[in-house]
């Protein structure tokens, strides 16, 4: 029995090292037309595709979170003094399902693009942990499940 133990725990290390949970599909968008949206939602999108947790996508048929970035310059006397940008993150914690789970937004306002990515992207993996994602995922199913109790017949 004492030779067998040493032999459970290194498997049951090595196994929880190299378990990887499979990466949560991102979609990053400007969500308006402004020059500035594009140009951070570029940077988040390279911030965010440069981790192993997340993998970008380019369409919205395999997307599990759908981040749309809105940004507009801060103007001061005709000069641009900064950037600022709010995020609506959206969350599909069923891929068979057409309806989606709202995350928290992230706001963010700095002197240049590439400070408001990294800020947004801090905020961004805050909010789309496991335990976040499986959190929403659970109030999601459970309100879901009421809807369809409450409507067996579907509504009008």
């Amino acid at each position: 029995m004492k030779k067998i133990l040493p032999v459970v725990v290194v498997l049951l290390a090595a196994s929880a090292i190299f378990a990887q949970s499979k990466p949560v599909k991102v979609l990053v968008e400007g969500g308006n037309e402004q020059a500035v949206s594009r140009e951070v939602a570029e940077k988040l999108a390279a911030k965010i595709g440069s981790t192993s947790r997340y993998a970008l996508v380019t369409n919205e048929t395999s997307v599990e979170v759908l981040v749309d970035v809105y940004c507009l310059p801060i103007m001061v006397e005709g000069q641009q003094a900064g950037v600022a940008c709010s995020t609506t993150i959206l969350y599909w914690p069923l891929s068979d399902v057409g309806l989606e789970a709202s995350c928290v937004g992230m706001m963010s306002t700095h002197y240049s693009e590439s400070e408001v990515a990294e800020s947004l992207f801090d905020s961004f993996v805050r909010h789309t942990s496991d335990e976040k994602l499986s959190a929403l995922a659970t109030k999601f199913k459970n309100s879901l499940n009421i809807a369809i109790r409450n409507y067996p017949k579907g509504v009008q």
